[in-house]
C-alpha cells in the first residue's frame, strides 16, 4: 500500500514505462483508465475523486481477470 500524494506520484512515474497507452474509460461508473501494451489491455485503473483530487486508485493488473472483462469498446493503439 502506498500512501500520500507524493509517494503515489513517485510510484506512478516509476511504473508508467510499463504502460504503452492509456485510454480513458468509466470503471464502475467513475473515472478510470485502461492501459495497453502491444495493443492489448495491460491494466485497469479506477479512480476515487473527492474535491477535485484523486484520493484513491484501484488497479487491476491480473492478466486472467483482465481477459474476462468486456473491453471490446476500448479503442487501443499499438503506438
Amino acid at each position: 500500500v502506498v500512501r500520500g500524494a507524493r509517494a503515489v506520484a513517485e510510484q506512478a512515474l516509476i511504473f508508467r514505462r510499463f504502460a504503452g497507452v492509456g485510454v480513458p474509460v468509466l470503471v464502475n461508473g467513475g473515472p478510470g483508465l485502461v492501459t495497453t501494451y502491444d495493443g492489448r489491455p495491460a491494466s485497469v485503473l479506477g479512480f476515487t475523486v473527492a474535491d477535485g483530487r484523486i484520493v484513491a486508485m484501484d488497479i487491476l493488473a491480473d492478466p486472467d481477470r483482465i481477459a474476462r472483462l468486456d473491453l471490446e469498446a476500448v479503442e487501443v493503439s499499438t503506438g
